[in-house]
């Protein structure tokens, strides 16, 4: 089955955006580059993790991982 493998890499990609977002730490550079893009790149990040949790947690249900 080959979308068990792409189930685990969402996952994991969607745990790194998350924690980019959450933890000012992780994504400082983000916030320390003092340009107008920088608060459209933190958006951008934000949506990201919030798209990748969605399709994981849809493709998770769909292969039965709950």
């Amino acid at each position: 089955m080959r979308s068990a493998p792409i189930a685990t890499v969402l996952g994991a990609i969607s745990q790194v955006t998350s924690r980019a977002v959450a933890d000012p730490e992780f994504a400082g550079w983000v916030s320390q580059v003092g340009s107008q893009g920088a608060e459209r790149a933190q958006r951008a990040a934000a949506t990201t993790a919030v798209v990748l949790s969605a399709r994981t947690i849809l493709l998770m249900a769909d292969l039965h991982l709950f």
